[in-house]
């Protein structure tokens, strides 16, 4: 799989604000640069070696040992037409996907666009 565009991968710092929401200066870059596939999702049918299938309308592949989980948001997508801001939240995912052998090619997630924060 060609993992041909970058993203930053973020995390939340658990901050909340006055109303006792999260707080949407709270996310940090915790990886930068990482080497990912993003993508519109076409629906597609499951195959046998589908974990899920993904419905949210974009999708990320991921390098398999990204450390990566449903708690992180995606940001600065960069692909060969340009910087796609984001920040996108994980919607679905992440999920392994497997090789005829086993051993987990790459991680799929699916994502949604949120507002800017």
């Amino acid at each position: 799989m060609l993992l041909s565009h970058t993203c930053t991968i973020q995390a939340h710092d658990g901050s909340v604000n006055a109303l006792n929401e999260p707080d949407p200066d709270g996310w940090s870059d915790s990886l930068t640069g990482v080497l990912c596939r993003f993508k519109d999702n076409v629906q597609r049918e499951p195959t046998p070696q589908d974990a899920a299938t993904l419905l949210s309308p974009y999708l990320l592949l991921l390098a398999a040992d990204t450390a990566v989980t449903s708690a992180n948001r995606i940001t600065n997508v960069v692909t060969p037409d340009g910087t796609l801001a984001g920040p996108f939240r994980i919607a679905e995912g992440p999920y392994r996907r497997r090789d005829g052998r086993g051993r987990t090619r790459h991680l799929s997630l699916g994502l949604e666009k949120t507002e800017a924060a």
